[in-house]
């Protein structure tokens, strides 16, 4: 009976170690589904790993605000697709905009921007950075004497997004990026509205990527997130943004955008034939006034579209004619396709 007793006490000295430790860290390698890592801290052997860990004199995870096995996984998915060395993850498509000027940004240094962008971008530019004595130059994303005369040897970072939301303007990425490499400044082109699917702005001359993840990536309308993918001369400045400021992506919305982007390429081709369909109905309809689309014979632009873009992707926008009135009961709808067709919304009816 005593050493019944016994036995059942060393059980119950032990049961909370085995609740808490048992089967914890089994390896994921043959997962054939990414394994979301749900975890702030880390496991290490001992103290010295540790300290080489937190030092960065040895590689691996120390704290899911600097790295995270998921949240990892999808910028290295991205940075592949991107044709980019790395890729590093962010709360949100503003928060990695952010970043760009707290890595790159100096009092002297100045940003070219297009002026067709995303307006909280133009607000981040112009007035946080501008509160720190950072000069934004606004241009013409179509003009490049524009851009040439803009950038100089104190522009630290270009910024264009090509095709624009929602007047669908293109800038031409190979002679900004001339500009940019005469001058020594870092170009980031955002890529929502193409996705990789449909443009490789590394490979037409730009340093950076940026996408705001939560549109076509994820496409469910689901998380939100941002990414920049480029070489890892630019991406590691970034990284101790996000270690030092920590506007860290989390591991589920990671986990949703990795499993969207296994979808990405037939999403995006369907997304742009729907786009093409309604543009070309709409074309000829006396209630129109114009479209902008990228993917359009029509669009000024043309020629320039066929040299940088796979085709003209899922992003329209179209102008309601003043002139002629609509009959009774006849509604117009305007699509804003970009953020996929789940998360599609209706601007005016």
């Amino acid at each position: 009976m005593n050493h019944l007793v016994e036995r059942c006490s060393k059980d119950r000295a032990n049961f909370e170690t085995r609740a808490v430790r048992h089967g914890q860290h089994s390896l994921c390698e043959d997962f054939h589904c990414e394994p979301i890592s749900l975890t702030s801290p880390y496991r290490f052997v001992d103290a010295d790993q540790a300290h080489r860990r937190f030092s960065e004199r040895d590689h691996g995870n120390v704290y899911s605000r600097l790295s995270n096995p998921t949240v990892d996984a999808l910028g290295a998915r991205i940075a592949a697709l991107e044709h980019a060395e790395e890729g590093v993850m962010f709360s949100s498509g503003m928060s990695a905009i952010t970043a760009l000027g707290h890595a790159f940004l100096t009092r002297e240094s100045n940003i070219v921007c297009s002026r067709d962008v995303f307006g909280t971008t133009k607000h981040v530019f112009s007035h946080y950075f501008g509160k720190l004595g950072v000069e934004t130059r606004f241009v013409d994303p179509t003009d490049n004497d524009q851009w040439a005369k803009a950038i100089d040897k104190q522009t630290a970072i270009i910024f264009a997004e090509t095709p624009s939301n929602t007047r669908q303007t293109v800038a031409d990425i190979r002679m900004i990026g001339q500009c940019a490499r005469s001058n020594k400044s870092v170009f980031v082109v955002d890529n929502t509205l193409m996705t990789p699917v449909l443009q490789n702005p590394i490979s037409l001359g730009a340093d950076l990527v940026l996408h705001s993840a939560g549109k076509y990536l994820d496409d469910q309308g689901r998380c939100v997130a941002g990414a920049i993918a480029g070489s890892k001369l630019l991406i590691n400045p970034l990284k101790e943004v996000l270690r030092s400021l920590g506007p860290c992506l989390g591991p589920v919305e990671a986990w949703l955008i990795l499993k969207g982007i296994e979808t990405l390429a037939i999403r995006v081709m369907k997304a742009q034939q729907n786009t093409r369909a309604i543009a070309d109905f709409l074309h000829h309809s006396r209630y129109v006034k114009s479209i902008f689309y990228s993917g359009s014979q029509c669009h000024p632009q043309a020629e320039l579209i066929k040299k940088q873009q796979f085709g003209g992707g899922g992003a329209s926008l179209v102008s309601k004619s003043q002139e002629i009135e609509m009959p009774p009961g006849l509604s117009f709808t305007i699509l804003n396709l970009f953020l996929g067709p789940r998360a599609s919304e209706t601007l005016e009816r």
